[in-house]
């Protein structure tokens, strides 16, 4: 699956030039200021230029500077969670390879109105996590009604999708949403309410609790650990996943309205919008962590 808005973007051998191609055949070229060597942040030159370039601006992370200078057109409000994935694009998001010899775990976010997405991770023997695989469900599209989006969604869709895995089967451990065992489902055999778990089960996809919450959790380990040093990450995502790198590179902090936050430390919260993939990692990360895996790593 391809993703065809502004981020379906490909890194030419130029730093800060990116290409692609529209579905009508259009030559898209994108020009970050970065290809100025005399601006590349990484460049002493680059640095003084950036500083001169940030007053009256709220550093990199502030909204007007995202949307001018970053080429993020639909940046909002709020302190990015991964500010530094556009600059590290090389090697946090990289092309797909076959794992072997790995342990699997996989999470799955389930969406009523929302779209669903289901991860597959891979862990290696030198502690390092792979996302290499990703179903995620086409969002609502504009002129869609509510009943013709649910109506191609559905649990079988779904099913169908994880079973679609090259990694599938039936000993994958996938962890899902805790609200998803609630009996919230009429059946059709007379067998009272069933929970959408029990739905997955008719077709022979069982899954797993996760973790209720641990969304900071989740980000405070990816951030401080996994991504302690972009460059040479204990976590990468594969180009398999591309709707996973889209929403990192979205994902912020809540913030309080500004007459409100002057009087009010910074909140811990994440907000709660296009995170469905980010959700489905947070369940298996948050299971890898609970298991004790990382207790012996040395971070720095």
């Amino acid at each position: 699956m391809q993703i065809y808005f502004k981020d379906n973007m490909e890194q030419t051998n130029h730093r800060g030039i990116q290409t692609s191609v529209s579905p009508e055949g259009v030559q898209l070229v994108r020009i970050h200021y970065s290809a100025d060597l005399s601006k590349d942040p990484d460049t002493p030159e680059g640095k003084a230029w950036l500083k001169r370039e940030l007053q009256g601006y709220r550093g990199v992370n502030d909204a007007r500077w995202r949307k001018e200078m970053e080429v993020d057109f639909d940046a909002q409000g709020g302190q990015l969670l991964f500010p530094y994935l556009l600059s590290n694009t090389d090697s946090l998001f990289v092309e797909p390879y076959q794992v072997s010899g790995t342990r699997l775990i996989s999470g799955l976010d389930y969406g009523v109105r929302n779209p669903s997405a289901f991860e597959v991770l891979s862990i290696d023997s030198d502690n390092k996590i792979h996302v290499l695989w990703e179903y995620y469900e086409e969002p609502k599209k504009a002129a869609e009604s509510d009943d013709a989006f649910r109506a191609r969604k559905g649990y079988k869709n779904l099913c169908t999708g994880i079973k679609s895995c090259p990694y599938y089967d039936e000993n994958l451990v996938i962890y899902a949403d805790p609200s998803i065992w609630n009996k919230s489902q009429e059946s059709m055999d007379s067998k009272g309410l069933m929970s959408i778990a029990d739905l997955f089960k008719t077709e022979g996809i069982q899954l797993t609790r996760g973790q209720r919450g641990r969304d900071f959790a989740c980000y405070e380990h990816i951030d401080k650990n996994l991504w302690l040093d972009p460059k040479n990450p204990l976590l990468t995502i594969s180009k398999e996943c591309p709707w996973l790198w889209y929403e990192l590179q979205k994902l912020r902090f809540a913030e309080y309205g500004a007459g409100t936050q002057i009087s009010k430390n910074l909140q811990e919260k994440i907000v709660d919008r296009d995170n469905h993939a980010f959700d489905a990692i947070k369940y298996a990360i948050s299971e890898i962590i609970k298991s004790g895996f990382f207790d012996d790593c040395d971070f720095n």
